[in-house]
């Protein structure tokens, strides 16, 4: 199914984290900068810091996003982070959301707490390093589902039942308009007035939605049964100009066998024509299905 955010993109695990629905977009922006503001709170070495906001920022759509760093290179810390970057790529950047985190970058973060002893003291070590900064990327990456979670169901059981029923009757008002033609043997989607159908509990509308869902698969498989079966209608039909020439040759020459082998063609197609095929073929119904 589409996101019912920006309802353009199949949702997918992957697609939460990127959604260029405008809220998810304003959220995420400001839970990237939280993120570097609760890990430079931990004293992470802000080439860390630097690095994971990067990539992670480029992992939920938003590599435009600039975060402030050291550029030093050529250092023994400017290489740690390096071989600590190249081991989590091969991890996948995705992965340190859910918790995969390289054991290299705790030798990065010991290699920042001995050179920068005094920046380092005013902090504690209630914890290790490495617990509270992979805790808050995965909570980060929980609070993108939340707030998507939120938008779509609602933060109350009423809220969400309201948005439910927003959705229902905006996929019937959609049903309608498009006004699918299905089989015979079904029932037409407008045999029920549209001011009728919406006043029908939720849950009856959900059901009929994938009642009709299914009766369109159904049709679209008789449909090509048929067409295989019978072939097209065209096999049934004489050129106009070719029966013409015919009956103008046979009256000119007089010929009256040719002549009336072609009137007899002629009738023969008009009758197939006429004739009511015994394939059920699709139709507007009555009644209300559901």
């Amino acid at each position: 199914d589409k996101c019912p955010m920006c309802h353009s993109a199949i949702e997918t695990s992957s697609h939460v984290r990127w959604c260029r629905a405008p809220a998810a977009k304003k959220y995420r922006r400001e839970r990237l900068a939280l993120l570097e503001r609760e890990l430079r709170g931990i004293n992470t070495a802000p080439e860390i810091v630097k690095c994971w906001c990067e990539h992670i920022a480029e992992v939920c759509g938003e590599g435009e996003m600039v975060f402030m760093g050291p550029f030093v290179v050529g250092t023994q810390l400017a290489r740690s982070v390096g071989e600590a970057r190249r081991h989590q790529a091969l991890l996948s950047w995705e992965g340190l959301l859910q918790g995969r985190m390289s054991n290299q970058w705790q030798k990065v973060q010991e290699l920042h707490e001995r050179t920068r002893r005094q920046e380092t003291a005013s902090f504690g070590r209630k914890e290790d390093w490495n617990f509270r900064a992979i805790r808050s990327v995965c909570v980060f990456h929980s609070d993108l589902w939340s707030f998507r979670n939120a938008e779509v169901h609602g933060n109350t059981v009423q809220k969400a039942q309201l948005k439910l029923r927003a959705e229902v009757e905006t996929k019937v008002r959609r049903l309608y308009d498009r006004y699918p033609i299905l089989l015979a043997r079904y029932l037409s989607v407008r045999s029920v007035p549209i001011e009728v159908r919406l006043k029908k509990p939720t849950l009856v509308l959900q059901m009929w939605l994938k009642q009709v869902d299914q009766q369109e698969k159904l049709t679209d498989v008789a449909r090509l049964k048929a067409k295989m079966k019978m072939g097209s209608i065209l096999r049934f039909l004489v050129p106009r100009r070719v029966a013409g020439m015919s009956v103008k040759y046979a009256g000119g020459q007089g010929d009256r066998v040719l002549g009336s082998a072609a009137f007899t063609l002629v009738r023969w197609a008009r009758r197939i024509l006429r004739h009511r095929s015994n394939v059920e073929l699709p139709r507007a119904g009555i009644g209300d299905p559901g």
